[in-house]
């Protein structure tokens, strides 16, 4: 039974217990960052903000029921970490990220806002790695009457901790009016808006959307380099599985590396490979890549596949997929105007 007054007291007690701290990091087993960046007065260029205790205590309480890793502000050393474009805060982000793949930003919105929720999201750009984990959120909350904006007034980016993690994590700026976090009035609405997080965040699994990266691999002779798997008898562009804190480039490059023993240099994005397969939806983020030199790092066996460089012309052909060959001949404009003349 949630109880409004312990929700308060739970939140004192914290500042308290940790206002020596600059900051707070508790880990957990779990990949969801909890995040709490305006627990405390905050000064962002010069001039001083008020605490947002609400999303604070609206934190502390979340990640207590899915115990999740949380990351707290707990004393005002006349900095804003979510504004600030360096900071101790995001850099103990940054050391934990290989381990994080969700990552939840809390803060409040005015009590005079006429918005329960925003949701900062940067125009879809911090959600891309799974729109449908958003999508569902939306729908949550709209089911259950209350009021949303995205990217309005505040969109995560640039250098709030949403947007300096967005390649690196799915990240979401979730701001809650003060009214509902603060005022026992409002204890009703404040139980079901947990109820909603908990729910939906406890089902991050349902919605998964298996992450890829790969590249259509040119190189000095304006050859295509395409891999054999004997295992599947096909021939595909190299791809493979994004891992946790890595950038779609990162996993293109590194797949890449893997798959064919060729370092390569990121040309430029191309688009998005989406198909469904037995584990469900995937969505591969190709990436044009000049092929650079051979590679000298240890390679599993496992992860090698048989590299053969196919003459532009003959690439559709070769590829065993119809969506791959589908893929190349919708791109095939950009591919061409990067070939060797």
């Amino acid at each position: 039974m949630f109880s409004y007054n312990k929700f308060i007291g739970t939140r004192k007690s914290f500042l308290k217990q940790h206002k020596e701290e600059d900051f707070v990091y508790f880990k957990t087993e779990s990949n969801i960052l909890i995040s709490a960046p305006h627990g405390v007065p905050q000064t962002r260029l010069g001039v001083y903000k008020h605490e947002e205790l609400g999303s604070l205590g609206f934190a502390l309480e979340l990640s207590k029921r899915l115990k999740t890793n949380l990351i707290a502000k707990t004393k005002n050393n006349f900095d804003d970490v979510n504004f600030d474009e360096h900071s101790p805060y995001k850099t103990k982000i940054f050391r934990e990220i290989d381990k994080l793949k969700y990552i939840i930003d809390i803060h409040g919105l005015s009590a005079r806002r006429q918005v329960d929720i925003n949701l900062g999201i940067n125009f879809g750009v911090n959600v891309e790695r799974n729109n449908k984990i958003f999508e569902q959120l939306v729908k949550m909350l709209n089911k259950n009457n209350f009021s949303v904006t995205i990217d309005t007034p505040f969109c995560g980016n640039t250098n709030t901790i949403a947007g300096t993690f967005k390649d690196r994590a799915w990240a979401i700026q979730v701001e809650i009016n003060a009214k509902i976090t603060n005022n026992p009035k409002f204890k009703g609405k404040l139980t079901i808006l947990l109820e909603i997080f908990e729910n939906w965040m406890k089902n991050f699994d349902k919605f998964e959307i298996i992450n890829k990266a790969g590249t259509i691999l040119l190189n000095e002779k304006n050859e295509i380099g395409l891999v054999y798997r004997d295992k599947y008898k096909d021939f595909s562009f190299p791809k493979g599985h994004l891992e946790l804190g890595e950038t779609f480039e990162e996993c293109a490059l590194r797949e890449t590396e893997e798959e064919t023993s060729r370092v390569a240099q990121i040309i430029c994005p191309i688009g998005d490979l989406l198909y469904k397969n037995k584990r469900g939806d995937v969505m591969v983020k190709m990436f044009l890549a000049k092929d650079i030199k051979k590679s000298t790092k240890k390679i599993d066996e496992k992860d090698k596949e048989t590299l053969i460089w196919v003459n532009f012309q003959d690439v559709k052909k070769k590829l065993t997929y119809e969506n791959l060959k589908d893929f190349w001949q919708k791109h095939l404009s950009l591919i061409k105007s990067h070939l060797k003349k």
